[in-house]
């Protein structure tokens, strides 16, 4: 799914951040700066088996000559970002498991209850604010596997 399939075993650096929920890790993707910032477990209070759909959000911006985006860009970005966070993920309509930014994209997984109650709480956030340009896709993990293995790389 996206660009975190094609990056597993290119992160390198971790750090721990927000009281050792989520870890941020660098590396490079064909000599282009990473950053990742990936959850270190299932919040608690969450049953993961009710959220089987994974949801990618998927942002390609103009990279600057490093692969990362402008300052302006960025912040949109960031926008965009805490717009899920504090709405799709606060109303628990879906979890945020990663985010990587690399060479021109942006990507945030999610695991979802519902893909349509998703969609409609995705909606409902973005209303009233400018067009994002993102795209979307969905597939069914009840066993959080991309998650999974996702993490299993990052403890190499």
């Amino acid at each position: 799914m996206g660009i975190l399939g094609t990056l597993l075993g290119m992160i390198g650096c971790r750090q721990s951040t927000r009281d050792d929920q989520w870890t941020v890790a660098t590396g490079t993707d064909n000599g282009f700066p990473m950053i990742v910032r990936s959850r270190n477990a299932i919040p608690i209070g969450v049953v993961a088996a009710e959220y089987s759909h994974l949801m990618a959000i998927t942002w390609k911006y103009a990279p600057e000559t490093n692969g990362m985006p402008s300052k302006a860009e960025n912040q949109r970005l960031e926008e965009l970002e805490n717009l899920i966070e504090g709405g799709i993920e606060k109303s628990r309509a879906a979890i945020m498991t990663v985010a990587v930014t690399c060479n021109g994209i942006r990507e945030w997984q999610l695991y979802a209850k519902d893909e349509i109650v998703f969609m409609e709480a995705l909606n409902k956030i973005l209303a009233g604010h400018p067009v994002y340009p993102i795209e979307i896709a969905h597939q069914i993990d009840p066993e959080w596997s991309a998650w999974k293995k996702f993490m299993k790389a990052m403890d190499k």
